[in-house]
C-alpha cells in the first residue's frame, strides 16, 4: 500500500486526513447525540485490524486556504470528505426572523489533542474528523442515515497526487492516480452528474473521477489561483472559490469554466457552500466578508460583524433552518445570517481560546465545525427546516398534509399551517409536534387558498413550505377506462355532462350517484374528439381518425356518418339556428353541415389554405364563427347558400385561436392558446384582447358559465381560466397535477371539465354556492340505472392509427 495524504469533501467542507503506510493506525472515535465515545478499530486494508496514527507528516492547515499554522510537522494532507453532493435541504418561502441563540455543545476528542482541522458528514450519516496532531481519524455519530453516490468516503491525497475511496463498512482503500503528478489534488465533491469533482492546486486544473475510478482533467483556472473546496450549486455547476487571485470559478459538467473577479481586493476567498436561496455562498478570509454570487455571477459582499478584529472566516455551510453559517478563525466565533444579509450575534463557545474551523451539516440538521484549538469538535442546536406539504380540497375544507422537516439537532414541539387567500392572511391553525396533517375549515367552496407549513422547536420557527394553490370545492373522479385521454365536453338535455374519450374510444357520461357510464362508439380507434348538444336532444360528436360524425342518444346508442371528403379530419362541432349540426374539416380546410339525419349536405372551403379550423359555435347573426389556428384569425359563415365566408385577423400575431363561444353579451368569446389571452369579436368583427396573467397556459376550450362569466381550460396551466365580461381574469387550479384539462362545459351551477393525461373529470363551484359532492344536479331522482344504461367494461381497441394526425 502507497502512502496516503487524502483530502476527503463534502459540498461544504474539507477535511484532513492522512494515512501513512508501513505504520498506519486508525483509531476512530465515535461520539452518540450526548457526546458519549466508543472506540471503532478500522482496518483499511490489512487482514486485521489495525492503528495507525497518521504519522510524522500530518498537517495541521487551514482547511480552506492551505496556508501554515503553527506546526511541528511539515505539512502533508489536505482535507477529507464524503461523496456526498446535497447536505442541506431545498427550502421553501420566506426565511423567518433570527432565532434565539442556541448554546454551543462541545465535544474533547479522545486524544485530548490540539489539532483537529477538518470534518464532513459521511454517507454512514456520522461526522468524521481529522485529528492532525494526535494523527487519528474520529467519527461522531449524531442520528440520520445519509447516502453517498456509491456508499463510499472519497479522498484527495496531497502527498500522491491521488484520489482515494474509503469503503466505511469493509474499510478498505482504493487509489487511482491523477493524470498529472505532483498535482496536489484538494476539494472534492459529488457532481450532479454522479462523478466526484474535484480540485488540483498545483495545476490550476478541475478534475472529474467517475465511481470507477477514470480521471479527466480541465485546466480551466486561471493560474496560480490556488484554489481549494469545490462545491455543486444549486444551477447544477461546480463553484470554487480562486483564493490567491481573488475569484470565484463556475464550471459546468463538460469542464467549461466561468470566473468572476470579486470586488474586495485582497479578498482570499476560502469556504463555499450551495445556499438555499438558489445562489452560492462563499467566505473572504482577508476580506471579512461573506459573499452570494447568482448563477449569473452577480456578487453581492456583506462584512462580518467584528470585521475590525480582523476575524478571517473560513468554514461556510447552508443550515436546514436557512440560514447561512461560518466560523471566524481568528475571531474564535460562529456566526448565522439570513439569506438577505442579516447576521446574528455570536454564537457562545464555552472555550474562549477556540479556532473555529471547518463546518458541515449532520443528518438531523444541526451544524457542526471543529476548534482547531484546544481541540474540540462541536454542535450548535438550530431551527427546524422546511416541512414539505400538499394540500387537497374538500367540501368547505381542506386537508393540509405535510412530512417532519430535520429538527435541527433539538425535537419539534409543533407546527403552525397559515391559510392565505390571494396575499391575505385568513387563518392560522396549530398542530402538535407529532402531527403530519391538519384539517382546515370554514372555506368558502370555489375559492382558491394556499397554505403556509412551518415547524418550531426550542431554538424558533424554522422557514416556511407553502403549498400549491388549491380550489376548495373542486371534486375529481377517475374514468373506469382508465388513461382514456378525455378531450371535450358539453352538457346534455337528459341533465348529464357527456364528453368524448380518444384512447378508449368511448363516449361518456357523468351519472348522478359519482360514476360514469361509457358507450363504445363502434367503428374501433375513431379518436372521439369534438362534442356538442343537438336540438334533437342528440349528442353529436367528431370522429378524427374514422372521418365521421357520430350521433349519441342519451340510452347510449350510436350512429355512425361517413363524411363525403377523405381525410377531412374532423375537429370541432356545433348546432346552427338553422337545425342543423355544423363542423370543422381541419385537413381538409373546410366546414362542414350535417342534418339532424345524418345528411352532410354541405363541405364549403374556407379561403385561407392550411388554415387549421379548429373549433366553431354558432353566433346570435345567423351564421356560425370558428377559429383558424394556423391562420391566426376568426372564420364566420353565413347558415345559408351561398355560405358567404368572412375571415378577421386577430391583432396578436400566431396567437393560436382554438376554444369559441357565444358569450352572455351578443359577442363571441375565444382563447388564444400561444399568446396566453382571450379574446372577444363582436359580430362586426371589432376585436379585444385580454391577457391572462402568468406564463402561457395554453388556453384551450371556453364556455359561458352558470355565474355569467366565461370560464376556460388551461391545459399547461393546469386550471380552469375565468374572465368576466368586463375582462377580469383569474384562474382556479386542478387538484390533480399535469392533468391537462381540455374540455369545458356548464351545468347545475358548476363547472365541468375533462382532464385529459390524468384519465378524470372534474368539477367545482362557479360562484362558491352550489353544493356537492359529485352531482347533485340531476333532475331525475332515483338510482344510476334509470340513466341511460349501465357502466361498460373498458372495450378492446386497437391503436389510433399512426398516420392519423393528432390534435396539437
Amino acid at each position: 500500500m502507497s502512502a496516503y495524504t487524502p483530502e476527503i469533501c463534502s459540498p461544504n467542507s474539507c477535511t484532513r486526513l492522512a494515512m501513512r503506510s508501513a505504520e498506519m493506525r486508525a483509531r476512530a472515535v465515535r461520539f452518540s447525540a450526548g457526546g458519549a465515545m466508543t472506540s471503532v478499530i478500522s482496518a483499511l486494508n490489512y487482514a486485521r485490524p489495525v492503528r495507525f496514527p497518521i504519522g510524522p507528516g500530518c498537517a495541521m492547515l487551514c482547511p480552506f486556504c492551505g496556508s501554515r499554522r503553527s506546526m511541528k510537522r511539515p505539512p502533508r494532507m489536505r482535507a477529507f470528505a464524503s461523496g456526498v453532493a446535497v447536505l442541506g435541504v431545498a427550502l421553501l418561502g420566506a426565511l423567518q426572523p433570527i432565532p434565539a441563540l442556541a448554546a454551543v455543545t462541545e465535544f474533547p476528542l479522545q486524544s485530548n489533542a490540539v489539532g483537529p482541522n477538518g470534518l464532513t458528514l459521511g454517507p454512514d450519516g456520522n461526522i468524521w474528523v481529522a485529528e492532525s496532531d494526535a494523527n487519528m481519524l474520529a467519527s461522531v455519530t449524531p442520528a440520520g442515515v445519509v447516502t453517498a453516490p456509491d456508499g463510499n468516503l472519497w479522498f484527495t491525497d496531497l502527498q500522491d497526487s491521488s484520489i482515494g475511496r474509503f469503503n466505511i463498512s469493509t474499510s478498505v482503500v482504493t487509489t487511482f492516480a491523477t493524470g498529472t503528478p505532483n498535482a496536489n489534488p484538494i476539494g472534492i465533491t459529488a457532481g450532479p452528474d454522479g462523478n466526484l469533482w474535484f480540485v488540483e492546486q498545483a495545476t490550476d486544473k478541475v478534475g472529474r473521477i467517475t465511481t470507477a475510478g477514470s480521471i479527466t482533467e480541465f485546466a480551466v483556472l486561471s493560474t496560480g489561483s490556488q484554489s481549494e473546496p469545490i462545491t455543486v450549486g444549486p444551477d447544477g455547476n461546480l463553484w470554487i472559490p480562486e483564493r490567491q487571485v481573488d475569484k470565484i470559478a463556475k464550471v459546468t459538467t463538460s469542464g467549461v469554466a466561468t470566473e468572476y473577479t470579486l470586488p474586495t481586493a485582497p479578498a482570499r476567498p476560502r469556504g463555499i457552500t450551495a445556499g438555499p436561496d438558489g445562489n452560492v455562498w462563499f467566505t473572504e478570509s482577508l476580506g471579512d466578508k461573506v459573499g452570494r454570487i447568482t448563477p449569473s455571477g452577480t456578487i453581492t459582499e456583506f462584512i462580518v460583524p467584528n470585521a475590525a478584529g480582523k476575524p478571517h472566516p473560513r468554514g461556510i455551510a447552508a443550515g436546514v433552518d436557512g440560514r447561512i453559517w461560518f466560523a471566524e478563525d481568528d475571531g474564535r466565533a460562529v456566526y448565522s445570517l439570513t439569506t438577505s444579509g442579516t447576521f446574528s450575534a455570536a454564537y457562545p463557545i464555552a472555550s474562549a481560546s477556540c479556532t473555529p474551523f471547518q463546518m458541515t451539516v449532520a443528518a438531523d440538521g444541526s451544524v457542526w465545525f471543529i476548534e482547531n484549538i484546544p481541540g474540540n469538535v462541536a454542535k450548535v442546536e438550530t431551527g427546524p427546516g422546511a416541512p414539505t406539504a400538499t394540500a387537497a380540497p374538500g367540501k368547505g375544507s381542506a386537508t393540509v398534509t405535510w412530512t417532519a422537516p430535520l429538527n435541527g439537532g433539538t425535537p419539534i414541539t409543533g407546527f403552525t399551517i397559515d391559510t392565505y387567500k390571494g396575499t391575505t392572511l385568513v387563518a392560522t391553525t396549530n398542530a402538535a409536534a407529532n402531527a403530519l396533517s391538519a384539517s382546515i375549515g370554514g372555506l368558502a367552496n370555489g375559492t382558491v387558498y394556499s397554505f403556509k407549513v412551518t415547524a418550531a422547536n426550542a431554538i424558533g420557527t424554522g422557514p416556511p413550505t407553502t403549498t400549491r394553490r388549491i380550489t376548495v370545492g373542486m371534486v375529481e373522479l377517475s374514468l373506469p377506462s382508465g388513461a382514456s385521454s378525455p378531450y371535450y365536453m358539453t352538457a346534455g338535455d337528459d341533465g348529464r355532462v357527456w364528453f368524448t374519450e380518444a384512447d378508449s374510444n368511448n363516449l361518456a357520461a357523468s351519472l348522478p350517484c359519482g360514476l360514469v357510464v361509457e358507450y363504445p362508439v363502434p367503428t374501433a380507434s375513431s379518436f372521439p374528439y369534438g362534442i356538442s348538444s343537438g336540438p334533437d336532444h342528440n349528442l353529436w360528436f367528431t370522429e378524427l381518425a374514422a372521418n365521421q360524425i357520430g350521433r349519441g342518444s342519451v340510452n347510449g346508442s350510436i350512429a355512425e356518418f361517413a363524411i363525403p371528403t377523405p381525410n377531412s379530419l374532423p375537429e370541432g362541432i356545433a348546432a346552427g339556428a338553422d337545425g342543423a349540426i355544423w363542423f370543422t374539416e381541419r385537413g381538409a380546410n373546410q366546414i362542414g353541415r350535417i342534418t339532424t339525419a345524418g345528411s352532410v349536405t354541405n363541405e364549403i372551403a374556407i379561403p385561407t389554405a392550411s388554415s387549421y379550423a379548429e373549433f366553431i359555435a354558432a353566433g346570435p347573426d345567423n351564421a356560425m364563427w370558428f377559429t383558424e389556428r394556423d391562420a391566426n384569425q376568426i372564420g364566420r359563415i353565413s347558415l345559408s347558400s351561398p355560405f358567404t365566408i368572412t375571415e378577421f385577423a386577430i391583432t396578436t400575431s400566431s396567437s393560436g385561436p382554438q376554444g369559441i363561444v357565444l358569450g352572455p353579451d351578443g359577442a363571441l368569446w375565444f382563447t388564444e392558446s400561444e399568446a396566453a389571452k382571450v379574446g372577444r369579436i363582436t359580430t362586426s368583427g371589432v376585436i379585444t384582447e385580454f391577457a391572462i396573467p402568468g406564463g402561457l397556459p395554453l388556453a384551450r376550450a371556453i364556455t359561458v358559465g352558470p355565474d355569467g362569466a366565461l370560464w376556460f381550460t388551461e391545459d399547461n396551466g393546469n386550471a380552469l381560466g375565468r374572465v368576466t365580461i368586463a375582462g377580469g381574469v383569474s384562474d382556479f387550479p386542478v387538484t390533480t397535477q399535469a392533468a391537462a384539462p381540455r374540455g369545458v362545459a356548464s351545468l347545475g351551477g358548476q363547472v365541468w371539465f375533462t382532464e385529459n393525461l390524468a384519465g378524470k373529470i372534474g368539477a367545482m363551484p362557479a360562484g362558491g354556492s352550489a353544493t356537492m359532492p359529485f352531482p347533485l344536479f340531476h333532475p331525475r331522482a332515483g338510482v344510476c340505472q334509470s340513466v341511460g344504461g349501465s357502466p361498460q367494461a373498458r372495450p378492446s381497441v386497437s391503436p389510433v392509427p399512426a398516420q392519423t394526425p393528432r390534435p396539437r
